[in-house]
């Protein structure tokens, strides 16, 4: 059984430090809101060219660069 997430962040990593449990992405939300701030959001939603940042190592990118490339990609870029 492998601890690497399975869900939201399956296949994505640092591609500076390598971690892959946790990362900062700008995403899009649809917020109630009221004169006191901020109450109830739905689904939040990111897409591959959205800003992402590693809490880790301090890395910043696009989500699109998190997704780790397979050994036939790396060799062709």
């Amino acid at each position: 059984m492998s601890d690497r997430p399975d869900n939201c962040l399956e296949g994505m990593e640092c591609p500076q430090c390598g971690q892959y449990y946790r990362f900062r992405i700008a995403g899009d939300a649809l917020f109630t809101v009221i004169d006191d701030g901020t109450q109830e959001y739905g689904d939040v939603e990111w897409y591959d060219h959205n800003h992402a940042s590693c809490p880790e190592c301090e890395w910043e990118g696009k989500v699109r660069d998190l997704y780790k490339k397979s050994r036939s990609e790396e060799t062709i870029t």
